[in-house]
């Protein structure tokens, strides 16, 4: 039997915060194509981007992450067995329901997912891969969520010494304490 190519489409993603620049994704990139040495071959087609935090309290959607939710599950991702390449499995989704669901869409779609920093191409269908993926997501979401109260510590600490909070945490904390007080 001969070589099988497959279609293949990136979802690269980065946080940027002000004056950082988005160089995360050129690396995803690079290391996103090199691999397919190893996996492919791939046709690339035209990758998802996104850039901003993934965190359950970021203030910028992740419109790409939306719209590669939306054409997996409408199959506009490609035939089954095309690819979703991503450089690494927390930046799939920080929220585990989100990322559920897109596992849950690439699983129905027959899509395989690869993961560069793995150097690993997994099929939602496996029930192995399946938990594999879904534990990295539900891992991301704890350390996003751990973040997010070390964070909130630093911010209630100076603010609690009088020191003055820097932009970003002052908007961390008054999200916080407004879902805490609902």
């Amino acid at each position: 039997m001969g070589i099988v190519t497959r279609a293949a489409r990136e979802y690269l993603s980065v946080s940027k915060g002000t004056g950082k620049t988005a160089r995360s994704i050129t690396d995803q990139h690079r290391d996103n194509i090199a691999t397919e040495a190893d996996h492919g071959p791939w046709t690339w087609g035209e990758p998802y981007r996104d850039t901003g935090s993934a965190a359950e309290f970021a203030t910028k959607g992740r419109d790409d992450l939306e719209k590669l939710l939306a054409d997996l599950t409408s199959g506009a991702s490609g035939e089954p067995g095309a690819v979703l390449v991503r450089w690494e499995v927390s930046g799939l989704a920080r929220q585990t329901g989100r990322g559920v669901a897109l596992v849950d869409a690439a699983e129905a779609g027959g899509y395989l997912i690869h993961v560069t920093s793995l150097d690993r191409t997994f099929n939602p269908r496996n029930h192995g891969d399946r938990h594999s993926l879904i534990s990295g997501i539900n891992d991301a979401e704890k350390e996003a969520r751990l973040l997010s109260e070390r964070t909130l510590r630093g911010a209630n600490s100076a603010a609690g010494e009088g020191r003055p909070l820097r932009p970003a945490c002052r908007a961390a904390t008054a999200v916080r304490c407004h879902r805490r007080c609902r």
